[in-house]
């Protein structure tokens, strides 16, 4: 497990690694499951929850074989979680309910108009963090919303070689990817035929 130091303590800065048969094994456990879709994307939250960091995977399946995989985030950037949320809503930063699996929940599409993206088409479950500090609540009401939570890339320029390190303002709820070549792979899949992608977050296992 990688490990970084920043402002003077150790942390681990990536969810561990699983294969592809754990990924779909863990899914099939999930409330709600009833069939494997044609295309799947898995994101996978660390339990570490560094704050404003790039520290999950996103693993992206195609009839049940693995297809991509991606490093990126589940969670919100320091922009949201410190008050930013407050200029989006009155509810709190988005927080997408871990352990659910969301079918035909995106679609191809763009994000904001300008960079291709899976853009949110159903209601996902969301706790609202609107304590403005620096750890994410996944606690509280839930709320049943489309909250246009898209999955997106980090950067308006997709082919950028640079990997983020920080969340920033890229994500006040969204699922966004920090790798351009595991990002551009799942977007360009998708888009072929423009068929639903089901969306299942997990917790770290």
């Amino acid at each position: 497990i990688m490990q970084r130091f920043i402002g003077g303590k150790n942390y681990k800065i990536m969810v561990k690694n699983y294969t592809d048969i754990q990924i779909l094994d863990r899914v099939k456990t999930l409330q709600g499951f009833t069939h494997t879709p044609k295309y799947l994307l898995v994101g996978v939250r660390s339990i570490e929850d560094n704050f404003n960091l790039f520290d999950d995977k996103f693993y992206f399946f195609v009839d049940g074989k693995f297809f991509s995989l991606c490093t990126g985030t589940t969670n919100p950037g320091d922009q949201s979680l410190l008050g930013g949320w407050r200029k989006v809503n009155g509810k709190g930063s988005a927080i997408v309910k871990a352990d659910e699996i969301y079918y035909d929940v995106y679609q191809y599409g763009l994000h904001n108009g300008k960079m291709p993206c899976l853009r949110q088409v159903k209601n996902m479950k969301y706790f609202r963090d609107n304590n403005s500090d620096k750890k994410v609540n996944e606690s509280g009401l839930i709320y049943t919303e489309n909250a246009a939570t898209n999955f997106h890339f980090c950067d308006y320029n997709i082919f950028t070689k640079t990997i983020r390190q920080y969340i920033g303002g890229w994500s006040h709820g969204c699922q966004v990817a920090n790798d351009s070549v595991g990002y551009n792979k799942i977007i360009d899949r998708a888009k072929q035929d423009g068929a639903a992608v089901t969306y299942a977050l997990l917790k770290e296992f």
